[in-house]
């Protein structure tokens, strides 16, 4: 039986990369679904499928509107298309597993995957990690010193299913903006028969790259909300995680090679505490990262 994983995007064109290849060598198929990118996300899966022979690529709006998230944009519709697609497309399929576009699964997330199908579960959850960078935490060492410790969602969701399980996305009527995962025919939620505690799950939007360069530049920490992160810089809350907007309303923090240059200096005397640099990343996120000139 065949784990592949669906993927729901729009305009990740930075971290798209990343995300693929921290799965693809571990799964049997990947199903990107495109649901409106305007910039080179396509490129960036085309350039990719090259080496993995894995990799699908559909295109479809789901909105007439451009926007991330806009009124006419129902997600739980896209993700269980999405769904569907990549049990057609790869058939055989016994396992789920859902990954965005701009975050990753490190190797660990895999052998501890296999140790819970041997465990029997159908469902697995897992916790998030932040692996937040000096910049994004300035001023603030009780947080950049212990990043795992801070930095770290500890509420495991619900993100690999046995397909035994006919699972599907839903929303909750009292909150239209909120997904949950449910058995099709049941009524109660979808919870995990086994939990990850390791580090194996990583946010990179919220780590590096554009959709994090409002905080890296004004140095708003990671408890200051997007709405109040936006009305400080000056943007739309529509546009926080527009990946061009800020570096062009912002050229003077870039080089010409696109490598980003925070507007204030540090003092790099504890950096010998600075945990993240042995955090469990792959090397291509940590390249990646350095590049961007936020890795110290």
């Amino acid at each position: 039986m065949k784990t592949v994983v669906p993927m729901v995007v729009k305009n990740e064109e930075f971290y798209i990369d990343m995300a693929i290849r921290s799965v693809a060598d571990h799964v049997d198929g990947v199903y990107v679904l495109d649901t409106g990118s305007t910039d080179e996300t396509f490129l960036k899966v085309q350039h990719l499928q090259r080496t993995y022979k894995n990799i699908k690529y559909e295109y479809k709006k789901f909105c007439v509107g451009n926007e991330r998230f806009p009124a006419d944009y129902d997600e739980v519709i896209s993700r269980n298309y999405c769904i569907e697609k990549a049990i057609q497309t790869f058939g055989d399929v016994g396992w789920i597993i859902i990954l965005d576009g701009d975050e990753i699964l490190n190797e660990r997330y895999f052998e501890v995957f296999e140790e819970a199908k041997a465990s029997g579960a159908k469902t697995i959850g897992h916790a998030t990690s932040i692996p937040a960078s000096p910049y994004l935490v300035w001023n603030e060492e009780k947080y950049f010193t212990t990043w795992s410790d801070k930095w770290r969602l500890f509420d495991p969701h619900v993100r690999a299913w046995s397909t035994q399980l006919n699972v599907r996305f839903i929303r909750r009527k009292e909150n239209i903006s909120h997904m949950i995962l449910k058995v099709v025919g049941r009524e109660e939620d979808l919870h995990h028969e086994y939990v990850m505690t390791d580090h194996v799950h990583f946010h990179l939007h919220r780590s590096f790259g554009p959709k994090s360069l409002y905080r890296y530049i004004f140095g708003i920490n990671m408890e200051v909300t997007g709405r109040e992160a936006c009305a400080k810089i000056g943007i739309d809350y529509a546009d926080i995680f527009n990946q061009s907007l800020i570096t062009r309303k912002f050229p003077q923090y870039f080089e010409v090679n696109g490598k980003f240059v925070p507007p204030y200096n540090l003092d790099k005397t504890w950096m010998s505490n600075f945990a993240a640099i042995s955090h469990p990343l792959p090397h291509f996120v940590v390249e990646k990262w350095k590049f961007w000139g936020y890795w110290l």
